[in-house]
């Protein structure tokens, strides 16, 4: 509706079209392919957007371990775009999950994530540091465990996504503010829900 809205104002449509037309008319459309409807956001060239995540996977980025990539690097590898548009994908991107945004110019990218093994124990100094929690932990019969079983389908595209939206709603009361020094992995994740608790997120399956 908004866009509709907004290509009315530009005469773009004509005033008299009905908004619900418009909408079926993207819906149309969008299940046909010839265009992506992304919430209030309209792709007419599905390939250049897919390019742009190609793109994207392919960085080199700031910091391969933490998959952290610098505001000025997605600037230098999309360098087609627009300023304007530039900004458009990045919300873009954080609205899907794609980006999570740790600071004014750093996002973390899931996509360049890489595993760890969580078994690996933490030296006391580390631990002391991390304010006497280890980065994760093994299951004890005091805590709740839910599993999502998912049988045949491969998981891990939702998981990173996951991952960006957890650390997205982790950031707003502790993790904001702490460039690389958070644990987040390909793999398993730790993150607060406010001041109340905080949990463990680990894909269990393996990965392609």
């Amino acid at each position: 509706r908004d866009l509709f809205e907004k290509l009315r104002e530009e005469d773009a449509v004509d005033k008299e079209d009905e908004g619900e037309t418009f909408e079926e008319m993207l819906k149309f459309y969008d299940e046909i392919g010839e265009i992506k409807v992304m919430g209030d956001v309209v792709v007419l060239n599905v390939k250049s957007l897919v390019q742009l995540v190609v793109e994207l996977v392919e960085l080199d980025c700031d910091d391969h371990e933490l998959g952290i990539v610098h505001v000025n690097s997605l600037r230098r590898v999309w360098k087609v775009l627009t300023a304007e548009n530039f900004l458009s994908i990045l919300s873009l991107f954080e609205g899907y999950d794609i980006l999570c945004p740790i600071s004014q110019e750093q996002y973390l990218v899931p996509l360049l994530l890489k595993t760890t093994d969580e078994n690996t124990a933490m030296t006391g100094e580390e631990e002391e540091a991390n304010g006497g929690v280890p980065s994760f932990w093994k299951t004890t019969e005091t805590e709740t465990v839910l599993y999502f079983k998912f049988y045949k389908f491969n998981p891990e595209a939702i998981f990173l996504r996951l991952l960006a939206r957890c650390l997205s709603i982790s950031q707003r009361t502790h993790d904001l503010g702490r460039g690389a020094n958070r644990d987040v992995y390909r793999n398993v994740g730790r993150f607060y829900q406010g001041h109340d608790f905080y949990y463990k997120v680990e894909l269990v399956c393996q990965s392609v």
